[in-house]
């Protein structure tokens, strides 16, 4: 969940766009190379597919408020 926030933070700041898609990407490749740092790869190969799939939602809420809310309930 800590994932999400950071990423939400960034889609929802004034940051610019190439920034903010930057950060979108980077954000969910630090989580998995801490994971798999901390815990391996085993435990980090669970969690890879829900990490894909926070990045594209985050990708369809397309920097609105209102969608990205609707989309993360």
């Amino acid at each position: 969940m800590l994932i999400g926030r950071f990423m939400g933070a960034v889609e929802l700041s004034e940051l610019s766009v190439r920034t903010k898609q930057l950060l979108l990407a980077a954000i969910p490749v630090l989580a998995a190379a801490i994971l798999v740092a901390i815990r391996g790869w085993a435990t980090a190969q669970m969690y890879l597919p829900f990490l894909l799939l926070c990045w594209l939602l985050f990708q369809g809420g397309k920097a609105l408020a209102g969608r990205t809310l609707m989309i993360f309930p």
